[in-house]
């Protein structure tokens, strides 16, 4: 949402230098000074000529017999009345006698006839045009210099001229030839800058972009260049031409009779008279069937003051005083120059998901192209274009299409957010045309890289504007953020805190994948009051976080923030306040641990965490819990499976069938991970205490690394490395026999028979490593649950495989390669057998539920409040100790 921003910005400069000192090129002082711009005039001209023989197409190559008077002389001499009579009554007449180089695409007055008698100006005679008019028709019909028909796709750049790559050109019109007037009711309604001229009764002057407008050009050398074809053109005219090779069209218009060459310049017979494209946005307000869409865009618009200089340029040129002159301006990621554009003079500023891809009112559009020699060759070698749906084909979409949960949660689509509407529209906006022609369909894709997968039959019409082309459609492409599964986020302000955390992690790309399938969880802001932190599951103390979102923070990157107060798990008792939590840094810590052990990927064939399993996999490593009693859906943590607490699914939205997977909203508390370390578990499980005494003496016990500490008190598992892993325990009794039989050493033990020195060193050193691999063959890569859904990760619900264990052997005498022992494991939905390396099995203990299926997660941390990895385990009871088959190599000393 805007707001003021914090720090002044810069008012924005504009070059209002645009007005043509056209006067100034007829002033010519005496008969030689004309002889010498002709004689020059006629040089360049016959250098110009002389590139021209190369191309193959007749117009391109079409020379006239001579080359012929000044322009002046030959429009007054040839059937060319209304559009000499322009030239006179903007006293234009002495520079297009003169020296000045000018390239003309003129209509004769046949053509102005029938212009006369069909155009949207209301105009039916010359008498009849206005002097705004009269500027638009001749200086947007004429060019700065003198070019042919193949020159017209050259650009020029420091590395000099390159051929075929120019589609539009400036023209010598300006933006102050034609200023509309905007009164009240002409502005747009919905859009909050509007509102003080509207509601104040202002009426201003107001340019629809203070960029010039240019002309388009589609030239064979051009088309051939960039792999248009003549059916791609005529689908850009609505196939109402057969385009032919060397063919050329100018804003829309064919080329009649091409170089009609003068001492100084062309002139191009045109079909029809040329008038100034509009820019999308204009079209868009004025055509019938588009009224949805162009209110969508006023939403983004705003009254721009277009500064001292601009007004006292129109003052002049119009001989008025008004105050101050406004342009019409878009809240967009490009705007004019290329830039950003969504902070307004009273500091308001915009944030980035509230503003379009880019300006669909900036005449001067070019694409992001950064290989483009300036902006004025990026302006040439493209433009835009917007898929923009029928009014009909809106209604539809949104009453009973793809689009219905916004009416869902909207009701109507002027109730739905502005950072709503921006997916749909910067989704339907593609920066460059020469790459959206009906022969690259194939390859149009949406921001998210998904293939939008449009058809010729989905556009009805194509409008071309000075800066871009309009499709029409008869459908509704919508963005990939409507069909993912974090849409919910993107619509409700109940889960601002989540959208927040997915935009600043930028998770976007990565949950709008329609390659995967998800099942997310999504904790609303009421859920996030109870967020239980697990960084200070190491402290003396527990604290709980209650996130809130503050809209009105100028920087977005602060919106959220957290009270921290300690907690008391066993009783859930919120204690004393302890802290202000803000910057995004730590926050964005925690948001990001919350968002990974809300995602669980899968399958649409597997059917996602409704498939009849207990337990599923999330995309940290973890686990959580769903069963389904009734109509309802409930979902654990591994906390809330140690407390024995299910939360409620309050909402359940399906994107299953167009999208990417199924949305669980919780309303109660987040999905939070266990306090429990695999040493908590060993030591608080009487069953397991043999096992725990020979573990916690063991190398496997680390309080830090790396600069890291240990997230729980008890200590992590040296072996476990941002990982899952399944920990086997032996039963109690049968370790016991192994230490009574004299078949496994003791910690106190060995250091009895060292202190006593029955052993020597390097005895002493040999038995405490193969105590420490007796215990590492108990630690297996990847957790095993009872229960689980294994279907993502290539198994089913019965399966064999083989497993490393956290224990291994140099493979050669040099010691260079390493490898891991292995164990088999076969799963069944109820049990897991384990065969060890000697061919021993076991099985795990499922009689009772303390020693099965517990599940531990060690953090690593830094700075004391940083995640800086953890990793999940799950712990299983089995009846008997597990032994691998030792490896009998004779390595090098």
């Amino acid at each position: 949402m805007p707001r003021k921003h914090e720090k002044k910005s810069e008012n924005e400069s504009q070059n209002t230098n645009q007005m043509k000192t056209r006067q100034n090129q007829t002033s010519l002082t005496s008969k030689a000074s004309l002889r010498y711009g002709l004689a020059a005039a006629f040089l360049l001209s016959v250098a110009g000529w002389g590139t021209s023989c190369k191309d193959t197409y007749d117009l391109d190559e079409k020379l006239p017999s001579n080359f012929g008077s000044n322009l002046m002389t030959y429009l007054e001499r040839n059937n060319y009345e209304n559009y000499s009579q322009l030239v006179k009554d903007l006293g234009y007449e002495e520079a297009l006698s003169g020296v000045s180089l000018k390239t003309l695409f003129a209509a004769d007055d046949d053509a102005f006839e029938r212009f006369y008698a069909n155009n949207s100006w209301g105009v039916h005679e010359y008498a009849d045009l206005t002097t705004a008019q009269k500027k638009m028709l001749l200086y947007s019909s004429m060019l700065d210099n003198s070019l042919q028909i193949m020159n017209l796709s050259s650009t020029t750049g420091t590395s000099g001229v390159t051929e075929g790559n120019c589609m539009r050109r400036q023209t010598s019109a300006s933006v102050y030839d034609s200023v509309p007037i905007i009164t009240p009711d002409q502005m747009p309604d919905n859009a909050d800058a509007w509102k003080y001229y509207r509601e104040n009764n202002k009426t201003l002057v107001c340019m629809k972009d203070m960029s010039e407008v240019p002309m388009t050009i589609f030239v064979e050398k051009f088309l051939k260049n960039n792999k248009i074809t003549n059916e791609d053109l005529n689908f850009i005219f609505n196939n109402e031409i057969n385009r032919q090779a060397g063919d050329a069209h100018i804003n829309g218009i064919q080329v009649k009779n091409g170089n009609i060459r003068s001492a100084n310049g062309f002139i191009h017979e045109m079909a029809e008279v040329i008038t100034p494209l509009e820019n999308m946005a204009e079209i868009l307000r004025k055509k019938q069937n588009t009224h949805l869409y162009s209110r969508m865009l006023d939403r983004f618009s705003v009254p721009y003051y277009a500064g001292r200089s601009a007004t006292n340029a129109y003052n002049l040129e119009y001989g008025t005083s008004v105050d101050s002159v406004f342009q019409w301006r878009y809240l967009s990621k490009r705007s004019q120059g290329g830039a950003v554009f969504n902070t307004l003079l009273d500091n308001t500023v915009y944030d980035e998901d509230e503003i379009l891809k880019f300006d669909p009112g900036w005449n001067a559009f070019f694409s992001d192209d950064p290989n483009a020699l300036s902006n004025t060759v990026a302006l040439q070698e493209n433009m835009g274009v917007m898929l923009v749906p029928s009014d009909e084909a809106l209604e539809a979409y949104f009453n009973d299409g793809a689009g219905k949960v916004l009416k869902d949660n909207f009701g109507n689509w002027e109730n739905v957010p502005n950072n709503v509407i921006a997916e749909l529209i910067n989704n339907n906006m593609l920066n460059s045309w020469i790459n959206s022609v009906p022969s690259k369909f194939d390859g149009i894709v949406n921001s998210n890289q998904d293939n939008m997968g449009i058809k010729i039959n989905d556009v009805d019409s194509v409008w071309l504007g000075c800066n871009g082309a309009i499709y029409l459609t008869n459908k509704v492409f919508s963005p990939t953020s409507y069909v993912s599964v974090s849409f919910p986020a993107l619509v409700s302000e109940n889960m601002n805190i989540i959208r927040w955390a997915i935009s600043q992690l930028e998770y976007r790309s990565y949950l709008n994948s329609l390659d995967s399938y998800y099942s997310l969880f999504i904790p609303n802001n009421n859920a996030l009051l109870s967020y239980i932190d697990p960084v200070s599951y190491g402290e003396t103390q527990t604290q709980i976080w209650q996130f809130h979102y503050d809209k009105e923070a100028a920087d977005e990157s602060q919106r959220v923030w957290a009270s921290v107060w300690t907690y008391d798990i066993a009783t859930s008792t919120i204690g004393d306040s302890l802290r202000k939590e803000t910057g995004s840094g730590t926050l964005l810590d925690r948001l990001e641990d919350v968002l990974d052990n809300h995602i669980v990927v899968g399958s649409k064939e597997t059917g996602g965490i409704e498939n009849g399993h207990e337990y599923y996999r999330t995309k940290n490593g973890g686990v959580v819990r769903v069963k389904r009693v009734g109509n309802d859906f409930y979902a654990q943590g591994t906390l809330q499976r140690d407390l024995d607490q299910w939360i409620k699914v309050v909402m359940i939205y399906d994107e299953s069938k167009d999208g990417n997977g199924k949305t669980y909203i919780l309303d109660d508390q987040p999905l939070l991970t266990t306090n429990r370390s695999v040493f908590d578990i060993l030591e608080n499980t009487p069953e397991f205490s043999e096992f725990y005494k020979l573990l916690s003496g063991s190398e496997l016990l680390e309080t830090s690394r790396n600069g890291a500490t240990a997230g729980s008190l008890a200590g992590n598992v040296a072996s476990f490395n941002n990982f899952h892993y399944t920990v086997y325990v032996p039963s109690n009794e049968s370790l016991r026999d192994l230490i009574q039989s004299g078949q496994l050493d003791t910690w106190e033990r060995l250091e009895e028979l060292y202190n006593a020195e029955a052993l020597t060193d390097s005895a002493y050193d040999a038995r405490k490593a193969a105590l420490n691999a007796f215990l590492r063959y108990h630690i297996q890569d990847n957790s095993l649950i009872i229960g689980m859904d294994y279907s993502n990760e290539g198994g089913s619900d019965t399966f064999d495989r083989t497993y490393e264990t956290a224990t291994g052997y140099f493979t050669d005498e040099e010691k260079k390669n390493y490898k891991f022992h292995s164990i088999e494991v076969a799963v069944t939905p109820t049990t897991i057998t384990v065969t060890d390396g000697k061919g021993n099995q076991r099985h795990v203990l499922t009689d009772d539920d303390r020693l099965y299926n517990q599940t531990a997660r060690e953090y690593q941390l830094l700075y004391g409040n940083t995640l800086s990895a953890s990793s999940f385990a799950v712990v299983h009871a089995i009846d008997g100790p597990l032994f691998f088959e030792k490896k009998v190599i004779k390595y090098k000393t």
